[in-house]
């Protein structure tokens, strides 16, 4: 009866897809287990992770620090409205709008002049649910289901604009589109700038399915081990996408796309308490018709775009290689410390506009691009191993991002709590 209740809860843990979380340019990756040795039939691992991180830096498309509202560039406030379809409510902004852009052309104005600098202070707290399960031969499953809670608040600007001449920061047609930024987002059914965004999200759900094989004792080797792990998955979109009313928006999964990845990871140890490995993994994402907010002005740049319509969403696959380190003091039984550089990069997703007549492809995907984050991880792990059938696991872990192209610069601290249950059938 035991016995088979033991085999109940293992078939239930084995539909529950999970998977290794893939990172976001808004935080810097979290990093699994990558040393993970065990390939006992049956044993499961159970983890629950939290990570926290807040920051105002941001890093744009060319690697410069700027504040995190400006990673997409400064926000061509006086262009906004170029090629957006008409707003009978603000025809008198639009018309000011016009002549000042015509003007401004025309009499050689400063390129500063009319752009905002965004700022605000972005915070997460992100649990992650993890579970690895093997079955018999080197064959497991794992994954995750991430959920987030994400914030930017304090949200203000800085005027770029000159501070002096026609065409300044005291300019009154100029003054007159600042004093109505808000005007202006809610004619296209925005919220207003300042209001905070918050959201509470699932992340997306990712699964896999592995092989992993452990050579131990290997004769005339100098090396004592090596471990070669392979695993193909998908991702599903259980995550939020962007919220088509905040200025500021950021999604909780990968914008509804479901996506094919893989992973191939290897682990030499050259004694008992010193281990080598490099890991590389990738997910390409499926294509798929989206509603976005788009550019209409190859001039428009920053955040906030305000026309609104549908497109072919392509692209934005992701890839990643990490070695790594792995001690384990001989002096401190069942202590394992790590650490580990990555390098992350997704490529940008294009966009293929339905109404060709509003939206140019080129305008539309003239800033798309995606993100480059190179990152180092520390983690701690120290496992009770008083019982051998239930054994309980404690993580405390950084991840930190040191050089990198559009992305949020958030470093991410956090702890793990885990339990290893070795079935024994």
């Amino acid at each position: 009866m035991i016995k088979n209740k033991k085999l109940l809860f293992v078939s239930l843990l084995i539909i529950i897809p999970s998977y290794a979380d893939m990172g976001h340019y808004y935080k810097a990756l979290f990093l699994p287990n990558v040393y993970d040795t065990d390939t006992c039939n049956w044993h499961t691992k159970l983890r629950l992770y939290y990570g926290h991180g807040n920051t105002n830096k941001g890093r744009n498309i060319l690697g410069e620090t700027t504040p995190i509202l400006d990673i997409h560039g400064e926000q061509n406030w006086l262009k906004v409205l170029q090629g957006v379809p008409p707003n009978p409510s603000i025809t008198s902004l639009r018309n000011i709008a016009d002549t000042l852009v015509t003007d401004a052309q025309a009499n050689g104005a400063s390129p500063q002049f009319g752009k905002l600098s965004f700022d605000g202070t972005f915070a997460i707290n992100d649990f992650m649910f993890f579970l690895r399960q093997n079955l018999k031969c080197g064959f497991f499953i794992k994954g995750s289901l991430p959920f987030r809670d994400l914030t930017i608040d304090e949200i203000s600007f800085t005027d770029l604009s000159p501070d002096t001449g026609e065409f300044s920061k005291s300019n009154p047609d100029w003054v007159t589109l600042k004093d109505n930024i808000n005007r202006i987002l809610h004619a296209y059914d925005l919220h207003s700038y300042q209001n905070p965004f918050k959201k509470t999200v699932l992340g997306d759900l990712m699964a896999s399915f592995g092989w992993q094989h452990v050579f131990c004792n290997i004769p005339g080797a100098v090396i004592d081990l090596l471990s070669i792990r392979i695993e193909a998955g998908f991702s599903v979109p259980t995550g939020s996408t962007l919220d088509l009313s905040e200025p500021f928006a950021l999604p909780g999964g990968y914008l509804k796309h479901f996506g094919l990845g893989g992973r191939a990871n290897m682990l030499i140890g050259f004694a008992s308490y010193l281990q080598l490995g490099l890991e590389i993994d990738g997910i390409k994402f499926i294509d798929k018709t989206v509603t976005r907010r788009m550019r209409t002005n190859i001039n428009q740049s920053g955040f906030i775009a305000l026309a609104l319509g549908k497109a072919y969403e392509m692209g934005g696959d992701r890839y990643g290689f990490t070695p790594f380190i792995v001690f384990r003091p001989p002096f401190i039984s069942n202590l394992t410390l790590l650490a580990a550089y990555s390098y992350q990069r997704q490529k940008s997703f294009t966009l293929c506009p339905k109404d060709t007549q509003v939206f140019d492809t080129d305008i539309v995907n003239a800033f798309m691009t995606g993100y480059v984050m190179n990152l180092i991880h520390l983690k701690v792990n120290y496992k009770f191993d008083y019982f051998s059938c239930i054994v309980p696991t404690i993580d405390i872990f950084t991840d930190i991002p040191i050089r990198a192209k559009h992305i949020f610069s958030t470093t991410m601290i956090g702890c793990g709590l885990g339990i290893n249950l070795n079935w024994n059938f």
